[in-house]
């Protein structure tokens, strides 16, 4: 699905992004994750919970791929709120995620996060950064089994 595209005058910026959060998910969810790129602008700024800063839809492809290989699955975002300025909006709210365990199951992991859009030339709005923050231990880089 290509990202929704506006006009200045028609434009009511809660139910776009509300579309935008729900079409991200769904893409997630079922491992379209070219197309969940395509959500983020060129610069884009990933900055997941415990792990380092992701610039650039190419690297956070990778970052991506990288946890659905793992085994991340049933992604949601709840939306607590919307605010626009101008060329750009955020929205702040609650994530879940179900994350792989080393015992092969799997542990809810929840938080917060916001996410600031940009509004293109050509009427579409893209992720320009998705931020985070987790309730729970890190998952990704807890140390090794002895």
């Amino acid at each position: 699905m290509a990202p929704i595209r506006t006009t200045a005058n028609d434009e009511d910026v809660e139910i776009v992004i509300c579309r935008l959060s729900e079409e991200w998910t769904g893409l997630w969810n079922s491992g379209q994750l070219d197309k969940v790129v395509d959500l983020y602008t060129q610069d884009a700024l990933y900055l997941p919970a415990h792990a380092n800063p992701i610039h650039g839809r190419k690297n956070i492809l990778e970052f991506l791929r990288g946890a659905m290989g793992r085994g991340a699955t049933d992604f949601t975002l709840r939306i607590d709120f919307i605010q626009r300025a101008g060329n750009l909006a955020y929205d702040v709210g609650h994530y879940s995620i179900q994350l792989p365990q080393e015992d092969g199951s799997k542990k809810l992991d929840q938080g917060r996060y916001l996410v600031v859009w940009q509004r293109q030339e050509a009427g579409e709005w893209r992720m320009v950064v998705f931020a985070a923050q987790s309730s729970e231990e890190p998952w990704q880089q807890k140390p090794p089994s002895r």
